[in-house]
């Protein structure tokens, strides 16, 4: 009552009053202890926050390095495919050509000496394919780090069998 401003019979608000007084004395008191302990954790929260989004940014960065990397990965791996499956349809006409000559003599073995110039031309080039097709085989499209970074394209030997795989293919274009 005392807080009310005295009793209700003396003219002042009463208990009623005081009690109203007295909440709102410890909601202000409890409100800046709230926005002090907020302050606090809030900083700490936010340089929580600044730290998480480094790192996001951070993380954002290598993704789209290793995104980058596979997608330099997939368009030589297909460019190069392209070129073995290239070299596979010119295998495979050459491989008729030679099992056609060989058929042709009715013969167990065929001596290379009977064989005419233009037979033993599709032999040979059929020995060249073979052996592109080999070295090609033999590429490894991606060579392993020495470090912990990503591994590397093999782009030096994926482009010399390439130009290799092409330079058969135009001759035998040529011959044909």
């Amino acid at each position: 009552a005392a807080l009310g401003g005295g009793s209700l019979a003396a003219g002042g608000g009463g208990i009623a009053l005081g009690t109203t007084i007295l909440g709102a004395a410890t909601l202000g008191v409890g409100l800046l202890v709230g926005g002090v302990i907020f302050s606090c954790t809030g900083s700490k929260l936010s340089s929580k926050a600044d730290k998480a989004w480094e790192q996001m940014i951070s993380n954002e960065q290598k993704i789209n390095k290793i995104c980058n990397y596979l997608f330099d990965l997939q368009r030589t791996a297909e460019r190069y495919n392209a070129t073995l499956l290239r070299m596979r349809s010119l295998y495979m006409k050459q491989l008729d050509k030679m099992r056609n000559i060989i058929e042709s003599y009715n013969e167990k073995h065929v001596n290379w000496q009977n064989l005419s110039s233009e037979e033993q031309l599709v032999i040979e080039n059929m020995v060249l394919i073979v052996g592109v097709l080999y070295n090609m085989c033999k590429v490894q499209l991606v060579q392993k780090s020495n470090s912990s970074e990503q591994n590397v394209i093999n782009k030096t030997e994926i482009n010399k069998a390439e130009k290799d795989a092409n330079d058969v293919m135009s001759q035998m274009n040529k011959a044909a």
